[in-house]
């Protein structure tokens, strides 16, 4: 308990410096996009906010070419714990506002927590934090949904999994294996092959 306490203010600084670095987004409801955003994930989103406002899956397209597959178009991300609420209310444009600040914020502290577990001083593991979720890769990389949906989940798994290691009692280390599954299982629904594989063996190999 003592631990959690000394660990807000780090936290609290994290979450500040990246939603100010996003701040545009919050605060004047403009749109972190490249090409990709405008001729592929919008209206992506937009068929899957239309499809689960009826209350059905987004399972296939029909005004593209000959048709396509959307529930297994990588970007969509229909049930991704970042999509899945945005999607069910309609509010496809709140999740292409809100969605990189979102996924920064998560890679961010997933970093942070991970660097902790490795016995990281708080000051490195800050550095560590906003080096990963505010560095070139994961920025450059906000309009590829899909890849920047998992870009916490490699440093979420190995913290997890430290965790377990580490615990006293079989029932925390269990719990912690299981949260490790869990953060691994949003790599499979955000459907980015590439990711899963490198996450994976880098899991195990750990």
């Amino acid at each position: 308990m003592v631990l959690a306490r000394r660990e807000f203010i780090p936290i609290a600084f994290l979450a500040i410096v990246v939603g100010s670095a996003f701040s545009p987004a919050w605060m004047r409801g403009e749109l972190f996009y490249e090409l990709d955003t405008i001729k592929q994930n919008a209206p992506f989103l937009e068929y899957a906010a239309a499809s689960m406002g009826r209350g059905e899956l987004p399972l296939w397209n029909p005004y593209l070419a000959n048709g396509l597959p959307q529930f297994a178009e990588g970007q969509t991300g229909t049930l991704h714990p970042f999509h899945v609420i945005f999607l069910m209310a309609g509010a496809f444009d709140q999740l292409l506002i809100w969605g990189p600040l979102l996924r920064a914020l998560a890679a961010t502290l997933a970093a942070y927590w991970f660097a902790r577990t490795l016995r990281v001083s708080r000051s490195g593991a800050i550095v560590a934090a906003l080096t990963y979720g505010l560095g070139g890769f994961l920025t450059a990389q906000q309009h590829h949904l899909n890849i920047a949906n998992t870009a916490f989940v490699l440093p979420a798994v190995l913290a997890a999994w430290e965790s377990a290691f580490v615990a006293s009692k079989p029932s925390r280390r269990c719990a912690w294996l299981a949260g490790a599954g869990v953060a691994l299982a949003t790599s499979l629904v955000a459907l980015h092959a590439q990711m899963v594989m490198i996450t994976i063996p880098a899991s195990l190999s750990w």
